[in-house]
């Protein structure tokens, strides 16, 4: 037995094409556009090869707008801790992960994370969080480097914000920072 949509009104048809060309949330669009998939007759074996998605996932979405209509659409709030730290604060920690200690008035060379958690909560720069956190932060900033070098960007994505001078210093010597990021923080 075949699972498709239930037959759409005209408004729900008008509200689900408006739905799939000006809708700025992906999730929901997505679920729009297998939706009109559905609508259009075809099987969920053919939305899922078509899309790259799991079977069951579409069966349940499917089932959960002919239940409950347009409400299965909308993304419902996630459970679980909320983040530790602000995308602010994530900044500060590349900033100072990024300079040498010495710069910060501290008699050693070299970052460790402890050391760096401790340099940012003493200076009330972030909240109290563990090492982990702060390996966690500089792990993901090191992915979006990766990423965003890798595009031949000159910049990192417009959520993160640095200072001119390390726009600067990431266009001279990106290599030098996520080989120092490299080294220093993913083996702690």
């Amino acid at each position: 037995m075949c699972l498709f949509i239930r037959d759409l009104t005209s408004s729900e048809s008008r509200k689900l094409s408006r739905w799939l060309r000006s809708s700025r949330n992906g999730v929901q669009m997505l679920r729009a556009q297998i939706l009109s998939f559905s609508g259009q007759g075809m099987r969920v074996q053919e939305i899922s090869s078509h899309l790259e998605m799991n079977e069951e996932y579409l069966r349940e979405l499917i089932r959960r707008f002919n239940d409950e209509g347009f409400d299965a659409l909308r993304q419902k709030t996630r459970s679980g801790r909320p983040p530790k730290l602000t995308e602010e604060e994530e900044s500060i920690i590349a900033e100072i992960a990024t300079a040498p200690p010495q710069a910060m008035g501290r008699p050693f060379n070299q970052w460790s994370l402890k050391k760096l958690r401790d340099f940012l909560v003493e200076r009330k720069m972030i909240q109290p969080v563990g090492h982990n956190v702060i390996r966690r932060v500089l792990i993901r900033i090191e992915r979006l480097l990766i990423n965003e070098l890798g595009r031949g960007s000159d910049r990192l994505t417009p959520n993160m914000t640095l200072k001119k001078t390390h726009q600067t210093a990431l266009q001279e010597g990106a290599d030098r920072v996520l080989r120092h990021l490299l080294r220093r923080f993913w083996t702690c």
